[in-house]
Order: C-alpha cells, then structure tokens, then sequence
C-alpha cells in the first residue's frame, strides 16, 4: 500500500513535470519568435534611419539653396523698390522745376503788370 502512495506521488510529479516541460518549450518557441522579431525590428529600424539619413543629406544642400535664392529673391524685390522710389523721386523732380517755373513766369508776368 506505501509503494502504491509512492507510485501514485511520483507518478503525479512524473506529469507535474511533463506539463512544465512543455510550457517550458513552449515559453522558449515564444522566446524565439520574440527574438527573431526583435532582430527583424532592428534591422527594419537601422534600414529606415539610413534611409532618414540619406534623405537629410539630400535636402541639406536643396535647403541652403532654398536659403540663398529667398536672399537673392528679397534683395530683387528690394532692388525693385528702391528703383520704383528712385523713378518716382526723379518724376516728382521734374514735376517741382516744372511748378517751379510755372511760379517764376507767374511773378514775371505780376511784375510787368505793375
């Protein structure tokens, strides 16, 4: 009878340890996809960031001529508007000598009346 208690007790322990054998094996077949998808996510990341990388060394010089061409652009536009100013004061200028010998004949003309 205390051999069948035995039995019966290492039999027990027997699928006790089956049981955690195959969730041990289990656990370990997840750890390995776990792993094989960390290595895949790495390389993944690694091929997007020299991706990202290549993408900052093309857009930096774009960017630098970007820069310049909007200096080049706001010195044209300046440029312009200093011309437009120039023209203008020459015109108003000329408008002044104009009036100006408008009023000279004007006087001249007081001036011999009386």
């Amino acid at each position: 009878q205390m051999f069948m208690r035995q039995a019966n007790q290492v039999n027990q322990w027997d699928r006790l340890i089956m049981n955690n054998a195959e969730q041990i094996i289990d656990l370990n077949n997840e750890v390995e996809k776990v792993r094989a998808d960390q290595q895949r996510l790495n390389h993944d990341l690694d091929f997007i960031s020299s991706q990202q990388q290549e993408l900052e060394d093309m857009l930096a010089p774009l960017e630098d001529k970007i820069k310049s061409a909007g200096v080049t652009l706001n010195n044209q536009h300046s440029d312009n508007e200093r011309e437009k100013i120039y023209t203008l004061a020459e015109q108003i200028d000329s408008q002044l000598q104009q009036m100006s010998g408008d009023i000279t004949e004007v006087v001249e003309h007081l001036n011999s009346v009386n």
